[in-house]
C-alpha cells in the first residue's frame, strides 16, 4: 500500500501541464529513473544499504533529467531501515552523504531554498526516527537481560538459602539422633555390665559397637554437609517451642516492640516431636529477625495456636519497610522456612499484609504421624 501511494504521488507530480511543458513527457527508462526509489521500498529490510544506494542513484538520475519530482518522498522510508540496522554514527555518515548528493542536485537545478531544505528533511526524519527506535530497542534488549540476570540471582539466592536450611535440619537431626542412640549406648552398656553371663553380654556389646559407628557416622556426614571453609561443623542443640519466650524477651530487651500471645500451655514442648519444636522455634527466630531488620519502627506479634493435630505460628508486623514488599530482601530467609516446613509435611504463607506490613504464618503437623 505504502509504495502504490509513493508511486501515485510521483506519477501525478510528472502529469501536470506546467511539468511536461519544462521537460516533456516521460517515457522509457525516464519512468525507471522515476519509480526506482518507490519501488525499492519493497525490499528495503533486506538489504538497507544496498537499497538506500540505489534509491539514491535514481533520484539522481531522475532529478538530472527531470528535474525536482516526488521521487524524493521514498527517502525516509529508505532511510529508515539503515539508521535501524546500523550505529547512529555510521548510519549517519550513509543517510548524510545520500541526502547531501540529492541536495546538490537541487542546487544544480537552480531550485529555491524552502524545496532545498524539504529535501534534506526527507533525509533527516527517516535516520531520526530510524535511530530512535532502534534504542528503544536497544534498551529494551538490556532491560530483559538485567530481569533475566535479576531473576537468575533470586532463584540462586533461594537454591543457597534452601542448602543452608537443609545443613541446619541436619545439624539439629544429628543433634536429636545423636542424644538418642547415646542414651541407648549408654543403657546397653549399663545393662551388659550388670549381666554375668556372657552369652547375653555379647549382643549387649554389639549394641554398643553399632551405636557408636553409628555415631561416628553421623558425624562424617555432618561434616560433609558442611563448607570447610567456614570451619567445622557447630553442634549446637536444637531450640525447641519453650525457648521461644526467651527468644521473645531477647528481642523485646534490644528495643523492638514484640508481644507473644502463647496459647498452646506450657506442656506444648513435650507434646510435640522434637524437629517440630525445633522447625517452630527456626522459623520465630527467622521471622523475627526480618521484621527487626527491615520493617522499621513496627509492632510484631507472635502467635502459637495448636489443636491435637496441628501447630500454627504467625508472625506479623505492621510496618512500613523493605518486609512489607512482596519481593524485599527477606526472601531468602522465607525460602529457607518455606524448605523447613516442607521437609516436615506443613504449609508456609508469607506476604504483605492488607494496609501495611508482612505476615509469615506456618503450619506444622505435631507428629509425624499427623502430616
Amino acid at each position: 500500500l505504502l509504495v502504490l501511494v509513493l508511486g501515485f504521488l510521483t506519477v501525478d507530480s510528472v502529469q501536470t501541464v506546467d511539468y511536461t511543458d519544462s521537460y516533456g513527457p516521460v517515457e522509457g527508462i525516464r519512468w525507471a529513473w522515476l519509480l526506482g526509489p518507490s519501488a525499492l521500498v519493497l525490499v528495503r529490510r533486506s538489504a538497507p544499504l544496498t537499497v538506500f544506494a540505489a534509491a539514491t542513484v535514481c533520484y539522481l538520475l531522475a532529478a538530472s533529467d527531470l528535474g525536482t519530482n516526488n521521487a524524493i518522498l521514498a527517502a525516509p522510508f529508505l532511510a529508515y531501515p539503515v539508521a535501524l540496522s546500523r550505529p547512529p554514527r555510521l548510519s549517519g555518515v550513509i543517510v548524510g552523504v545520500g541526502g547531501a548528493a540529492a541536495t546538490l542536485s537541487v542546487l544544480v537545478l537552480g531550485e529555491g531554498v524552502v524545496v532545498l531544505l524539504l529535501v534534506s528533511l526527507h533525509f533527516v526524519v527517516g535516520w531520526i526516527v530510524g535511530t530512535r527506535v532502534r534504542s528503544n530497542r536497544e534498551r529494551s534488549e538490556r532491560l530483559a537481560e538485567e530481569a533475566d540476570a535479576a531473576r537468575e540471582e533470586v532463584a540462586e539466592t533461594a537454591r543457597k538459602a534452601v542448602a543452608d536450611e537443609r545443613v541446619r535440619i541436619a545439624r539439629e537431626l544429628h543433634d536429636a539422633v545423636g542424644h538418642a542412640v547415646n542414651v541407648m549406648v549408654m543403657q546397653a552398656g549399663a545393662a551388659r555390665l550388670s549381666i554375668p553371663d556372657e552369652r547375653t553380654a555379647r549382643p549387649l556389646r554389639e549394641i554398643e559397637r553399632v551405636g557408636r559407628s553409628a555415631l561416628a557416622d553421623l558425624d562424617r556426614m555432618l561434616g560433609l554437609l558442611h563448607d570447610d571453609a567456614d570451619g567445622p561443623a557447630p553442634l549446637e542443640p536444637a531450640y525447641g517451642i519453650a525457648d521461644i519466650p526467651r527468644l521473645v524477651d531477647g528481642v523485646r530487651a534490644a528495643g523492638a516492640d514484640v508481644h507473644l500471645d502463647d496459647r498452646c500451655g506450657g506442656d506444648i514442648d513435650m507434646a510435640v516431636e522434637r524437629p517440630i519444636g525445633a522447625a517452630a522455634y527456626r522459623i520465630v527466630q527467622e521471622a523475627l529477625t526480618n521484621a527487626v531488620k527491615h520493617a522499621g519502627p513496627a509492632r510484631v506479634d507472635v502467635s502459637l495456636t495448636c489443636d491435637e493435630n496441628e501447630l500454627v505460628i504467625c508472625v506479623a508486623d505492621d510496618g512500613r519497610g523493605a518486609a512489607s514488599r512482596p519481593n524485599g530482601n527477606g526472601g531468602r530467609g522465607i525460602a529457607g522456612m518455606a524448605e523447613r516446613v516442607s521437609v516436615l509435611g506443613g504449609r508456609l504463607a508469607a506476604g504483605p499484609r492488607p494496609g501495611g506490613g508482612f505476615r509469615v504464618e506456618a503450619h506444622l503437623p505435631r507428629s509425624q504421624e499427623h502430616r
